[in-house]
Parts: C-alpha cells; sequence; structure tokens
C-alpha cells in the first residue's frame, strides 16, 4: 500500500516534471524569437550601413588613386616638354625656326599626355566597374541573407544556420 502510494506519487512528480519541463522550454523558444525578432532588423540595419560605407571608401580610395596618376602624368608631361625646350635652346639659331619646333614638341608632348591619360581613364573605368559588380554582388548576398532569415525566423527556425 505505501509501496502504491509511492509510486502513484513518483508518477505524478514525473508527469509534473515532464510538464514544468515543457513550459520551461516552450517559454525558451518564445523568448529566443522575440529576441531574434527584436534584434534582427538593428542588426541588419547596422550591417547594411557598415557595407554601404566600406564600399563607399573602396570607390573613394580607387579614384583617389587615380587623381594622384594623373596628377603624376600631367608633372611628367610638363617635365618632358621643359626638358625637350631646353634641348631646343641650344641646337636651333633661327628664332621662327625655334617657335615652330617649340610647336611641335608641346604638340606631340601634349598628344603623349592626353594618350597616357586616357588609358588611365579606362583602366580606372574598368576597374570602377568591377567594384561596382563586386559590391552589387555582396549586396545580393546579404539581401538574400535577410530574407532566408526572416523566412526562417518566420517559420519558427532559428535565425542563423
Amino acid at each position: 500500500m505505501i509501496q502504491e502510494e509511492l509510486d502513484t506519487r513518483l508518477q505524478e512528480l514525473d508527469k509534473t516534471h515532464q510538464a514544468s519541463l515543457n513550459e520551461l522550454g516552450q517559454a525558451y523558444l518564445t523568448n529566443e524569437k522575440k529576441l531574434q525578432e527584436k534584434y534582427h532588423e538593428p542588426i541588419y540595419t547596422a550591417l547594411d550601413k557598415v557595407m554601404r560605407l566600406s564600399q563607399s571608401v573602396q570607390l573613394k580610395a580607387l579614384q583617389n588613386l587615380h587623381d594622384k596618376q594623373v596628377d603624376e602624368i600631367k608633372h611628367r608631361t610638363e617635365e618632358q616638354l621643359r626638358e625637350k625646350r631646353k634641348g631646343l635652346d641650344k641646337s636651333t639659331g633661327d628664332k621662327e625656326e625655334l617657335n615652330r619646333k617649340k610647336r611641335e614638341i608641346s604638340k606631340q608632348v601634349v598628344e603623349e599626355g592626353i594618350k597616357e591619360r586616357q588609358r588611365l581613364t579606362d583602366i580606372h573605368d574598368k576597374k570602377k566597374l568591377e567594384l561596382e559588380k563586386q559590391h552589387e554582388d555582396i549586396r545580393s548576398q546579404y539581401e538574400e541573407e535577410k530574407t532566408k532569415t526572416t523566412s526562417n525566423m518566420a517559420m519558427g527556425l532559428p535565425a542563423a544556420e
């Protein structure tokens, strides 16, 4: 009789314990889902902001590099022009002939500078397009991950897999 009472009491305690565990598990899942929902948007908003800032910095760095290279070409062209004109001053006696040669040299050096600058601009444009494509791919991956996480949360799955 005492054994039966103990067995009955043990079964009741076991059922109560299982019910408590189930309630705790449900409460845990509910709280975790609430936390995920609460922090989902702020996390992805911050991630988006950092991503866009980083991409902007990369594009600015590329533009700064291009500007620096263009300035170097400008200075190199000016230096070449000075050097070639110096050489003319010593070798030519006729003033009109000297002016004509200076104009020819100026035209030639300027054309070379323009070609070099155009080559750099073409390279810059190509690199910029590649970088923008990479940025777009990253933004697409970001959007896919955000959508996937949102869908998982709606289905009750963990947000991060």
